[in-house]
């Protein structure tokens, strides 16, 4: 072998003996266990493997189970395509269940439990929608500007669709009037958010009473009572009332008023909204596709719906 081809063999060789000890290197964050064959970082891989962070997992026609080393576990449905961090996961395609304190980043929203027994089933739908459901303990969910746009107790299931990344996204809201700490705010009945009033309107005329209000949401103002500052352009009177028990319950104030009459008129449930340019809108359930085979093999074949 001449000089210049064999000093170019060694080069190479010395390179993925790099290459290779630097994968031996890093450190496992856990481990994926199927019934059948995967992909891991492209390679075909059957039943099980290790996993490392960064690590890109496309399931087949079976669902995967990973398990993490810091507690964290995910089941994931067919069909389904993530990318494995050790702090967090990223959804690409499909869907499944996290249970644990792991955030999942899907469509530039971010899904953050509140709690090491929290539990969460989410769907990628569509172009753009995700479904979510807390099957247990809370979440709170982000947009890309990290604006939080929804709180989600146990039980709750919504769908997003994010429509716009402006510096001033839409926002459209129904809910209470109430004062908290001095300052009025509205408790959206959808998104379980509290935000911050602003603009020409006298607030104090429709405090303790029901209204919808549409606006902006000043990305850059922060708020010390609310998740939002909103910029209301358009508020409409819903009801009068009704706003005592969620003030209560939120720590806030409602102004003194005689009881209530022995049978108020009942209100529409809350169906949906737009929370800083993102579509929020209340569902059932999550089934079918990529979670619903999670769930059925998670549970025996059963499916149960949060």
């Amino acid at each position: 072998m001449p000089i210049r081809r064999r000093g170019l063999a060694v080069a190479l060789g010395a390179l993925c003996a790099a290459a290779a000890g630097h994968l031996r290197a890093q450190p496992a964050i856990g481990t994926v266990v199927s019934s059948g064959e995967f992909r891991l970082d492209h390679a075909r891989v059957l039943n099980n493997a290790t996993l490392f962070d960064g690590s890109l997992l496309e399931t087949g026609e079976a669902p995967s189970r990973l398990k993490l080393k810091h507690g964290p576990s995910v089941l994931l449905g067919a069909e389904t395509r993530v990318r494995v961090r050790r702090d967090h996961l990223e959804l690409e395609a499909g869907g499944g269940e996290v249970r644990g304190r792991y955030p999942v980043y899907a469509r530039r929203l971010k899904i953050e439990p509140e709690s090491g027994d929290a539990k969460l089933r989410i769907l990628l739908t569509g172009g753009r929608a995700v479904q979510v459901a807390a099957l247990t303990g809370s979440l709170r969910v982000f947009n890309a500007a990290g604006v939080r746009i929804a709180n989600m107790p146990a039980g709750a299931a919504l769908q997003f669709e994010t429509q716009t990344e402006e510096l001033a996204p839409p926002s459209n809201f129904v809910g209470c009037v109430l004062k908290k700490n001095g300052v009025f705010v509205l408790y959206d009945r959808t998104t379980r958010l509290l935000v911050e009033l602003r603009g020409d309107f006298d607030f104090a005329a429709h405090w303790g009473d029901q209204v919808q209000i549409a606006g902006t949401t000043d990305t850059s103002a922060e708020s010390k009572v609310a998740s939002q500052v909103v910029d209301v352009s358009t508020l409409t009177p819903i009801a009068k009332g009704g706003c005592s028990s969620v003030a209560e319950t939120l720590g806030a104030e409602v102004p003194a008023r005689p009881e209530a009459p022995a049978a108020p008129k009942p209100q529409p449930k809350p169906s949906g909204g737009m929370s800083a340019g993102t579509k929020v809108a209340i569902i059932g359930v999550i089934a079918g596709g990529a979670a619903g085979a999670a769930i059925a093999v998670g549970q025996g074949g059963k499916s149960r719906s949060p």
